[in-house]
């Protein structure tokens, strides 16, 4: 058995190790990301020898306890966290070293439920896609290497007979089409969006399905600026809001995230 450790920072280089909880097959490198949605970081850890992911939600002041096991059948090496499917909340990567045969890359996708969930809730059963690669991983990193706004993997790479390297896998996924500053989602530009926008910012309303759309400076931040910003453009021959605008289109993208975008048709 072996167990994870977090070391608390106290301050003047001073950390509190606190044990997360005891598991069965060796933990390897794990990711940090708010899965749930509640403002916090929680941490999802691959098992070497357990072939599984273990999920631990963390429940304030850096206590954490264990969610759930997605077990996936090959041994995992390290997790990721990246938003990979474009539906604004965090998905988990991990790369599978694979036993005699060859390893890959397992994308496991957050429900995004709304509101959200635990993290059991959120991928429970999940659904996840495996892209296999033409070695055998030992770890993973998730970028934008190519600026399309998709996060990309690197991984490490080696085989049994002493090939080592890096592979580079693009993400291919087909992200949502929207119009920026169609806030609501109706297929027109009009004082109605503002108020969408101004509903959300102030918590008086719900949050727009395509943030993205809601984004209208570009600024990466769904904020008083936005209203005001579209106002402008609306009413007192302000700057329009970004591409894509006044057409349909899949990026470029801030990074809020789009989860679904129904008037492009």
């Amino acid at each position: 058995t072996s167990s994870g450790i977090t070391l608390l920072n106290l301050g003047n280089w001073l950390f509190n190790d606190t044990t997360l909880a005891t598991m069965t097959g060796h933990p390897q490198e794990g990711a940090l990301g708010d899965f749930d949605g509640d403002g916090d970081n929680d941490m999802a850890s691959a098992l070497y020898d357990g072939r599984a992911v273990v999920l631990f939600t963390n429940n304030g002041f850096g206590s954490f306890s264990r969610s759930d096991t997605i077990n996936l059948g090959d041994p995992c090496y390290a997790a990721v966290a990246a938003d990979f499917d474009g539906d604004e909340d965090l998905d988990v990567a991990v790369a599978n070293f694979g036993s005699l045969r060859i390893g890959g890359i397992f994308i496991l996708r957050n429900k995004a439920l709304d509101p959200p969930a635990g993290i059991r809730e959120q991928f429970e059963a999940a659904t996840y896609d495996h892209f296999p690669l033409n070695h055998h991983p030992h770890s993973l990193r998730a970028a934008d290497l190519d600026a399309d706004y998709r996060p990309d993997f690197v991984a490490p790479v080696l085989n049994y007979t002493g090939t080592h390297g890096l592979e580079i896998r693009f993400n291919q996924t087909v992200y949502a089409e929207f119009r920026r500053g169609d806030s609501n989602d109706d297929g027109r530009w009009d004082i109605g969006d503002a108020i969408c926008i101004l509903g959300y910012v102030t918590g008086q309303g719900p949050r727009p399905v395509c943030m993205e759309s809601a984004d209208v400076n570009g600024d990466g931040r769904v904020d008083i600026a936005a209203p005001i910003s579209f106002l402008s453009y609306l009413f007192a021959g302000g700057l329009p809001p970004i591409a894509p605008f006044p057409d349909c289109d899949w990026s470029p993208r801030t990074g809020v995230g789009c989860a679904e975008y129904s008037s492009c048709g």
